[in-house]
């Protein structure tokens, strides 16, 4: 009979020790849970955070690939641009090297004038002249 209340003792001792010990792994499990959701939070937060920088890293290569296209259309104008004042200074050039030789053939022939002049005036003296003797 004492063997058996002795055994009984163990046994609802043991029990009590299994029963603290399934408390406490419960109590475990529960806060592995909360852990385990919490890290599933962050996670999911992480991965909208990634989402996101992805979304910005594209825009800004878009962005680097319109300023690269805009660029080059700038040094396609600015190429045109510089002929196009190569071409007017030419134009120019040959515009003034014009003026000069109208300038230069308006003064021969404004002397052409005076001679000419001078000789009709000789010429009417001399008939005038001859008329009056």
């Amino acid at each position: 009979l004492k063997k058996a209340e002795m055994a009984a003792q163990t046994a609802a001792s043991d029990a009590a020790r299994g029963e603290a010990r399934a408390t406490h792994t419960e109590a475990q499990l529960g806060s592995l849970t909360r852990d385990h959701e919490a890290l599933q939070s962050r996670c999911g937060v992480a991965e909208a955070a990634q989402r996101s920088a992805e979304a910005a890293l594209a825009r800004e290569r878009e962005g680097r690939g319109a300023a690269a296209a805009a660029s080059a259309s700038l040094r396609g104008e600015l190429t045109s641009v510089r002929r196009a004042e190569r071409d007017a200074v030419a134009q120019a050039g040959e515009t003034s090297a014009r003026a000069h030789d109208m300038e230069r053939r308006a003064a021969e022939a404004e002397h052409e004038n005076a001679a000419l002049v001078v000789q009709l005036r000789a010429v009417t003296d001399a008939r005038l002249k001859a008329e009056a003797q």
